[in-house]
């Protein structure tokens, strides 16, 4: 694919990032531009950035019959709304912190969510935040996270960085997620607990 068939958006990305390139690839970010939060210190090289994939491949969880998360019930939830439901991370996921995902009841992104569940959406994201930052001892700081990317049922991501981690700073925490061993079970068991108790409380 060219540059010249696609929108102009992508194809200004590419083409700036074609003309940085060294021997086909982007140059490494300096120890500067990395700062003091990212988790490696070797020489690093960049992979080569491919072409577009146009059309792009279909997200996981595209209908709400083929959905993961819409087939499970209230009770797999640590808490739930009229329009929302919040899970904790579990090991199998390999989470390095306390971490939350809150999932809307109704199927689909964010531009489709019903207006109802719009006005519920700022309150919740409030209430859950500071259920986190109250309930688990040791937060630093939460951080809101909305990717979507992988599954096509909208979801947020509260990622609890332990107080006085400064490596975990920021955008440097989603590279450390690769580095830390799993949040013991029952660590992240107690908190999620907790977080459901605090919100239950109101």
């Amino acid at each position: 694919m060219t540059t010249e068939s696609l929108p102009d958006y992508p194809a200004a990305v590419l083409a700036a990032a074609r003309a940085a390139e060294l021997a086909g690839r982007l140059p490494a970010p300096t120890a500067e531009v990395l700062g003091d939060v990212f988790p490696y210190e070797a020489d690093l090289t960049v992979v080569p950035l491919e072409p577009p994939v146009l059309p792009e491949p279909d997200r996981a969880d595209l209908t709400a019959e083929s959905c993961g998360s819409c087939r499970r019930q209230d009770s797999d939830f640590l808490w739930t709304s009229e329009h929302f439901r919040l899970a904790g991370i579990t090991s199998r996921m390999r989470l390095g912190v306390h971490g939350f995902m809150l999932w809307t009841r109704q199927h689909g992104d964010l531009t489709e969510l019903a207006e109802p569940a719009v006005a519920e959406l700022g309150p919740v994201l409030v209430a859950v935040e500071r259920a986190i930052t109250e309930a688990i001892d040791g937060v630093g700081r939460v951080h809101l996270i909305r990717w979507g990317d992988g599954s096509a049922h909208l979801h947020w991501w509260f990622l609890a960085r332990p107080v006085g981690l400064l490596q975990l700073r920021g955008t440097g925490l989603t590279g450390w997620l690769d580095v830390l061993p799993p949040l013991p079970d029952e660590v992240a068991a107690a908190g999620a607990a907790a977080v459901a108790d605090r919100l239950a409380a109101g």
